[in-house]
């Protein structure tokens, strides 16, 4: 049976990885964390460095950064870096969300704005219809008023109709009585210049018999 020190030296590792010696019994293996399992380096995101005069970095640089990969914390599983990917599986930064964000900020605003022209104009059509409404009633009563003024007028008409002829049925009976007056009135005189005669006769006998 091989010595451990012999048989280490002969099994072959991949490069980048080195075993610990300070501890020859637990035998630990150091992996790196930008090599997978496979053995194959993983492409590390390098952050920006810092200039002196501390400026702010752009947005469309600071989005490529990977700010929260903080390496493999499992020795020995290849854990993938988190990423924004859309339901396609196309990968999305964060500058695409950010003008995604604020494009549709955006859209609510536009139609905050335009539900809000919607209730002014709602609110106007309102007081429009409550004036019409109330212009609408005073027409209505006047309507009303008119209708019995013409029951009123329709009902003095059929009054004068039966007046009419009550008038000449009265007209007719005063034609009547007028010519029984005149017939009266010619018998009157005439019987009083009979009374007249006779007088008259009465008194020459008079003055004949004082004689």
């Amino acid at each position: 049976m091989k010595p451990l020190n012999e048989l280490r030296e002969s099994l072959p590792l991949p490069s980048g990885i080195s075993v610990s010696e300070s501890n020859p019994r637990n035998n630990n293996v150091i992996i790196p964390n930008d090599i997978s399992s496979n053995g194959q380096r993983r492409p590390s995101h390098k952050k920006p460095e810092k200039t002196e005069n501390n400026a702010q970095m752009d947005l469309i640089e600071f989005s490529n950064t990977e700010c929260m990969d903080i390496g493999n914390l499992v020795v020995g599983k290849d854990i993938p870096p988190t990423s924004f990917t859309t339901a396609i599986g196309k990968k999305r930064y964060g500058v695409d969300v950010f003008i995604k964000e604020r494009g549709r900020e955006e859209r609510i605003c536009q139609l905050e704005k335009s539900l809000s022209q919607v209730l002014q104009e709602v609110g106007h059509l309102s007081a429009d219809i409550l004036e019409y409404k109330m212009k609408f009633e005073d027409q209505e009563n006047k309507i009303q008023l008119i209708e019995e003024s013409n029951g009123r007028l329709e009902k003095n008409v059929r009054s004068t109709g039966t007046l009419d002829s009550k008038v000449a049925h009265l007209e007719t009976q005063v034609g009547n009585l007028c010519q029984e007056v005149a017939i009266d009135h010619d018998e009157i005189i005439t019987h009083g210049e009979i009374l007249e005669r006779l007088m008259q006769s009465d008194e020459e006998e008079d003055e004949t018999s004082n004689l």
